[in-house]
């Protein structure tokens, strides 16, 4: 019979989390799973598997967990951008909350003992000056921010009231060579090529933004050392 138990399953697995991730684990020889709701996404290899998932069908994330008996799930499923969320506010509360809370009752359901890293978000503080830290107070300004607070609210509830090992990481502004072109940094590096080469003018936002940003290799190797 072939063992089909994995170490890590990682949902909305084909972003720049779940891909750098993946690459890490597998250095370590650890089979990973990933999923993502794109179906051209199914594919098998040695310590490595893509298999189709929709966050809101409880029933095959149940015979997903219960298949592969994973030590631990992360959750990178969910609109990701904050500008996108205006416009997609039902997708990005749908995504970001519900899809998690399927995952969540379906370990407490099958196996309290797996552990759970949902990507909560810098988003959830909305505009405050000086340093933070996880209890600083939280006031959201778009709906990218709220969806996300009520995943991490979610999280640590299945953790302190159904002893769930679930836990929050909170992921501030992250870049690398696989991040989308309308986010800020690769809007950026466009722009300046765009200015050398075709001498073309690129408009932002408001500049007066202070952000701090990681590395997403370097923000997956710390994930991995918080399990």
């Amino acid at each position: 019979m072939i063992n089909s138990k994995c170490h890590s399953l990682i949902i909305g697995g084909t972003g720049q989390f779940g891909i750098s991730l993946k690459n890490l684990l597998n250095k370590n020889n650890q089979k990973v799973v990933i999923t993502s709701r794109f179906k051209k996404s199914t594919t098998k290899k040695k310590n490595f598997e893509a298999i189709v998932l929709d966050i809101y069908n409880k029933e095959k994330i149940s015979k997903i967990i219960a298949k592969y008996k994973p030590k631990n799930i992360f959750y990178f499923a969910g609109q990701s951008s904050p500008s996108i969320s205006f416009i997609k506010k039902k997708e990005t509360l749908r995504s970001n909350f519900i899809g998690c809370k399927n995952v969540l009752e379906c370990i407490h359901k099958i196996d309290k003992n797996i552990k759970f890293i949902y990507a909560a978000s810098s988003e959830m503080y909305g505009k405050i000056k000086g340093k933070i830290s996880v209890k600083s107070k939280k006031f959201p300004v778009n709906p990218y921010g709220l969806s996300k607070l009520k995943g991490f609210n979610l999280t640590k509830l299945y953790r302190e009231k159904y002893n769930v090992k679930a836990y929050n990481a909170i992921i501030f502004n992250t870049e690398s060579t696989l991040r989308d072109k309308s986010f800020f940094i690769p809007k950026v590096c466009m722009a300046a090529i765009n200015a050398y080469k075709y001498n073309l003018k690129t408009k932002f936002g408001n500049l007066d933004i202070k952000r701090e940003w990681n590395w997403c290799d370097d923000q997956c190797e710390l994930l991995i050392k918080f399990l």
